[in-house]
């Protein structure tokens, strides 16, 4: 039987990434909620914060859902392609998240790119080299 133990290393630390990733939208939730109720902040870019707050913690879903599910089906190469679906999603929504909060002024840290850009990108890698060479056999 085919395993992955990439997969289930990167998986592991995926999920441990998605609970960084919802810290920090957290901490953003509360940034503009005070530069709001201080009158720091116009409308608009509460809107467009709004909205990295959103991708940012969808992201952190998908990447726990893709996480557990790499976790979950490592030595399971049928399953692998949901792995790859959810790490595709883990990383277009983590790209756009860090988009949109570069957008708000609030910057994109090493942690933003990490969290939403390379952690998905090794984990999708790891899934798509553990799906391609179960289907090749």
């Amino acid at each position: 039987m085919r395993r992955s133990l990439s997969l289930k290393i990167v998986s592991i630390v995926m999920m441990l990434v998605s609970l960084v990733r919802l810290v920090f939208g957290l901490m953003m939730l509360n940034l503009f909620a005070t530069a709001s109720n201080m009158g720091a902040a116009d409308e608009q870019m509460l809107r467009t914060a709004l909205i990295a707050m959103g991708l940012i913690i969808a992201c952190a879903v998908a990447e726990l859902v893709s996480g557990f599910l790499g976790a979950l089906n490592w030595e399971e190469p049928l399953r692998s392609g949901r792995s790859v679906r959810w790490g595709t999603a883990a990383l277009i929504l983590g790209i756009a998240g860090n988009f949109v909060q570069s957008l708000t002024g609030y910057g994109v840290s090493y942690v933003a790119w990490t969290t939403g850009f390379i952690a998905p990108a090794v984990y999708l890698a790891a899934a798509l080299h553990f799906h391609l060479r179960a289907r090749k056999k």
